[in-house]
This record gives structure tokens, C-alpha cells and sequence, in this order.
């Protein structure tokens, strides 16, 4: 069918409806991708709502001020903390029940390993 529009219409006109073709393609996918676009910015702005309710309900809903007695508890324990930690011995070296001798280099055989030369 293409050879025979091209027989009987003139170069110019085949480029005129080429470019209307292009034209209303390009039109229907633009469309198409708007749309698309559109529900998913839709569907990760409800998603985010739904998170930010989430974390709502699981945040702790006190709020402490400064000077409340909670407060005051509350860094009065992390410093206790604080020492209980500076108390431990980390200098001390962790020792192993394996012994020595029984690495696993000492059972290599050399004689058994293959060499690329």
C-alpha cells in the first residue's frame, strides 16, 4: 500500500502526513505519560502519608521540656552509664580455647598443592 501512495502522491504531501503521523503519536504518548506520572506522584504522596502516620503513632507522644525532673533523671542515668562504661577493661587480649599448634597452615601439604607455571 505504501508503494502505490508513493506512486500517486507527491514527495510533499507523503512528508505533510509523515509529520501529522509523528505528530499525533508523539501527542498520545506525551498524554499517556502525564497520566502515568501523575498516579504514581499520587500513589507515593499517599504512601507517604501513610508512613508519616505511622511514625506518629510510634513516636513517644511526652515531650520532655528543660528543667523537668524527667529530663534531669533521664542525664543523670547516661552519665552513670557514661562511667560504667570507662570502668571496663578493654587493654586485656581475648584468648581463644583453639591451641596453637593445630593451625590449619601446619596440615597444608605443599607437595599435594598444584602450581601454574
Amino acid at each position: 500500500m505504501g508503494v502505490l501512495f508513493n506512486i500517486m502522491f507527491p514527495n510533499y504531501l507523503i512528508i505533510i502526513l509523515l509529520i501529522a503521523l509523528l505528530a499525533v503519536t508523539t501527542a498520545r504518548t506525551v498524554k499517556n505519560t502525564i497520566k502515568t506520572w501523575r498516579a504514581e506522584k499520587k500513589a507515593q504522596e499517599q504512601k507517604l502519608e501513610l508512613e508519616k502516620e505511622e511514625s506518629e503513632r510510634n513516636e513517644p507522644r511526652l515531650r520532655l521540656k528543660e528543667g523537668d525532673d524527667e529530663v534531669e533523671e533521664l542525664e543523670q542515668q547516661v552519665q552513670e552509664e557514661d562511667e560504667e562504661m570507662k570502668d571496663i577493661d578493654i587493654s586485656s587480649p581475648v584468648v581463644s580455647n583453639a591451641n596453637e599448634s593445630e593451625s590449619p597452615v601446619d596440615e597444608l601439604d605443599t607437595n599435594s598443592m598444584f602450581y601454574l607455571t
